[in-house]
């Protein structure tokens, strides 16, 4: 039996309910998966102006955020979240994940 605690936060970034970017003005909602040994044990729904990244990591810091899902991310943010050990995945990336795909159900939400 498998004792080690596994515990994964996943932020998937949206706006009116389609994958968004994490650059922009304007109010963006983040929804919070908890895993816990692969299974779902939490659910976060927030609202944010995520108009700065800097705030934006902090955030993500401050809620134990492992991992971000948004459509397209610049590459020096990219490279701020690799610092923070935070992995992200795009739109791209996203269309064989499984919590993603699990919880996120129409096509159009994925495709940039």
């Amino acid at each position: 039996m498998d004792t080690s605690v596994r515990i994964m936060k996943t932020a998937i970034l949206l706006s009116n309910g389609c994958l968004e970017y994490l650059t922009g003005i304007g109010k963006l909602q983040i929804v919070i998966f908890t895993l816990d040994h692969d299974e779902v044990s939490e659910i976060e729904n927030e609202f944010l102006l995520h108009n700065d990244i800097n705030y934006f990591t902090l955030w993500c810091l401050s809620k134990g955020v492992n991992e971000v899902y948004a459509k397209t991310v610049p590459s020096d943010h990219r490279k701020i979240f690799q610092k923070l050990d935070i992995s992200i995945k795009t739109a791209d990336e996203l269309q064989s994940d499984y919590l993603y795909n699990t919880f996120i159900l129409r096509d159009e939400h994925i495709h940039p």
